[in-house]
């Protein structure tokens, strides 16, 4: 007979898999648990801190087992970095003004000619010069160089640097929009070292930045070295001072291995709240209860966890999955009692014939075995079970339609007599059930296989027993906190969301611009009035980009009423007038969103001819990716940037209006252009409410997507 675990612990009794975003994943509590670790300074410790001042940062002690003490600005307070509290995701940081940086004299252990790996968390201030920004130096200057990992100014990428002279070096281009944008950054460089050559490599937020493999005309020495953090040494002939936070550095004298590095980055993500680059390949996942062991993750460098910023286990594309090695137990789910938990957010358009799996433990779903699946075209959840035959199944299905992008709890429960479905801990549905045939399969998918998971799952359990309804309910409670805490998005009143990032939403190729929400609202792509896909990017974050020219897409469209949110990610540079959303057919009572003059603006027409425009303060048209929001109930309107309020106004009448193409803020649709008021730049989302959106509600929404952002 179960009972309830006390102290708030999950329950155990008869749990044979669980995976967890949060802990799924090796991960590390502290660097030192890697072996080599030679500096390790940590602006979040105030114990390794010795201040002066206002917080003017005179030592700063390394938390490795080198026991060294960086000295602020020479001993000179006005080249002392200045601590600053709840600088990045509530700790502090070190803010370096241009001339400020610290010195650690020479010392044998943080010698590291022939391997090295540097990690260095950093908010980069960019400055009107055409010089580096050191993070990290040890040499002589510009004439041996044992390290040098800078930030350079005038091209807005991370410049690697060791041996003499010029060389070796790496000077990867296209760097990730984080670097660009000044926001909070994970930089991660190796090298590895021979009398020949030397192979160096770049990391951003875990993304491969590239490489290079070079042969070194001299080999640095291990001498005297002085090792500077925020500038070049002196001798150089250009001292190259950063501008900006650094918040950690951590050096090891060998070259981790992959895993390593995913691990220190997840330690240093977590604790900063920097996301990793979604196309970050994890392949250690395994179940929490050691019973069962990892087969696959295919492909294996899919994005498969958002880990830290959400600890969330993330499917995007109909063709990846996870695999686990099966056993006897697994495999007779559904001929005996069983109970599967998870917390999801299914994010993914209605689609008849396309389903999301949330488990297979079959080799065929009709022949034998249990599947669980969200309904593409209903959206509702469903199990089947196999009694053998491939005619012979039973398909239960849950009484609720589920919100794309909302979090869910779900317990499904099979007794030997009845599958129940509970959800957020209450009781949805019962239907009578005898007993299905075991699985033969030696493999089984935690979120399907053919027809695979597209949303996040948090974390997922399988038992031998059904659980009792009282702890299907004490479940529920204790992972309440943690389910609503989650970032995600105000999912609720949605007219539509339209979003480059998901796979259901635009397939990579295509015209059609799929609507997530539960309305079917697509948008159609169009070049000039042909009906054309537009210029796809494909990576992080997945946007399309609009020429300003003659791109937009449209639909049989929506009327905004008294109350309305418009919401939209953009990156541009344009100072024309650009299009976010209006009516490109001018038929009707006219409503524009667009930007002019590099400022948010809302443009209505009321009394035909008369018009009201509302302009924002701030520019938007910055070359960074923005989050731009406009929030309208009855004559109040609200303009909010990255979460924060911009400007307010009070309209001259309480307008609503009709709105079908995005891009666009009055035109064309179906005829030559007459205004070529058409977006320019980069769009990766819009979202379009029914309601006002309250400002906690706004910076929801920023929250829950800004990582993808490097926000």
């Amino acid at each position: 007979m179960s009972t309830l675990n006390a102290g708030g612990r999950s329950i155990t009794d008869g749990l044979i898999f669980q995976l967890d975003g949060d802990l799924s994943v090796s991960y590390v509590k502290t660097p030192k648990q890697l072996s080599g670790c030679i500096l390790w300074l940590d602006a979040s410790d105030s114990s390794t801190l010795t201040t002066e001042g206002i917080g003017y940062v005179r030592y700063w002690s390394d938390k490795s087992t080198s026991g060294v003490v960086a000295t602020g600005g020479g001993l000179t307070l006005a080249n002392e970095p200045l601590l600053t509290s709840n600088a990045l995701n509530g700790l502090s940081s070190i803010y370096f003004d241009g001339t400020d940086y610290f010195e650690i004299p020479n010392n044998s252990a943080l010698q590291t000619q022939n391997e090295k790996t540097i990690f260095v968390v950093y908010k980069y201030t960019k400055v009107s010069n055409t010089n580096y920004g050191v993070l990290i130096h040890r040499g002589t200057g510009d004439s041996n160089e044992e390290i040098r990992l800078a930030v350079v100014n005038s091209a807005d990428w991370i410049y690697f640097d060791i041996g003499a002279g010029a060389g070796p070096y790496i000077q990867p281009t296209g760097q990730t929009a984080n670097i660009r944008d000044y926001a909070a950054n994970i930089i991660t460089a190796t090298a590895t070292r021979s009398a020949g050559s030397s192979t160096l490599k770049l990391y951003s937020n875990g993304k491969d930045m590239g490489g290079s493999t070079l042969s070194p005309t001299l080999t640095p020495s291990v001498g005297s070295f002085v090792t500077s953090i925020g500038k070049q040494i002196e001798g150089a002939s250009n001292v190259n001072f950063f501008t900006g936070f650094i918040s950690e550095v951590i050096v090891y004298n060998r070259c981790l291995s992959n895993t390593e590095r995913k691990q220190i980055e997840q330690y240093l993500g977590s604790k900063w709240a920097i996301p990793l680059s979604l196309t970050t390949s994890v392949t250690n996942v395994r179940d929490l209860t050691s019973t069962t062991t990892l087969n696959t993750i295919y492909p294996t460098t899919y994005p498969i966890l958002q880990h830290p910023y959400k600890d969330a286990i993330e499917q995007n594309a109909q063709s990846d999955y996870i695999s686990f090695n099966s056993n006897t137990t697994i495999k007779t789910l559904g001929a005996i009692p069983f109970t599967i938990e998870w917390a999801f957010a299914i994010i993914a358009r209605p689609n008849n014939g396309t389903n999301y799996g949330i488990f297979d433990n079959g080799e065929s779903y009709q022949v034998k075995g249990v599947v669980i699946r969200v309904d593409g075209a209903s959206k509702r959840l469903y199990v089947r079970i196999s009694r053998g035959g491939a005619t012979s199944f039973t398909d239960f299905y849950d009484t609720t339609v589920l919100t794309t992008g909302k979090y869910y709890h779900y317990i499904v429960s099979y007794d030997g007599a009845t599958v129940r479905f509970y959800l957020n801990g209450s009781l949805t549905n019962a239907v009578a059930f005898d007993k299905g045939t075991t699985a033969t399969d030696s493999l089984f998918y935690p979120t399907g296989t053919s027809q695979n998971l597209q949303g996040e799952i948090l974390f997922y359990k399988i038992f031998n027993r059904a659980l009792t309804a009282a702890e299907t309910s004490y479940q529920y409670e204790l992972e309440k906190n943690r389910i609503e805490s989650m970032p995600q998005i105000v999912a609720d009143n949605m007219h539509f969301w339209l979003d480059a990032n998901y796979y259901s939403s635009y397939p990579n190729t295509g015209t059609i611009w799929y609507d997530l929400s539960n309305n079917a609202k697509n948008f159609t792509t169009y070049v000039n009035q042909t009906v054309t896909a537009l210029s796809f990017t494909s990576t992080e974050p997945r946007y399309f980009t609009f020429n300003g020219t003659s791109n937009f897409a449209s639909s049989n469209g929506v009327t905004l009423g008294t109350s309305a949110t418009v919401s939209v990610w953009i990156k541009m540079t344009s100072t024309a007038q650009c299009g976010i959303l209006g009516d490109c057919l001018q038929n009707r009572s006219f409503t524009g969103y667009d930007i002019s003059n590099g400022k948010m603006r809302y443009w209505y027409e009321y009394n035909y001819p008369s018009t009201q425009t509302v302009t924002g303060t701030t520019s938007v048209n910055t070359g960074t990716w923005k989050h731009l929001t406009w929030v309208k109930t009855g004559t109040s309107l609200i303009m909010y940037i990255d979460g924060v309020q911009d400007f307010s106004a009070t309209l001259l009448t309480n307008v609503t209006g009709f709105v079908n193409s995005v891009g666009t803020l009055w035109g064309p649709c179906n005829a030559s252009p007459f205004y070529t008021s058409l977006f320019n730049g980069q769009m990766a989302n819009i979202m379009c409410y029914s309601v006002a959106l309250s400002s906690t509600q706004v910076l929801q929404n920023y929250n829950a997507q800004k990582y993808r952002f490097g926000k």
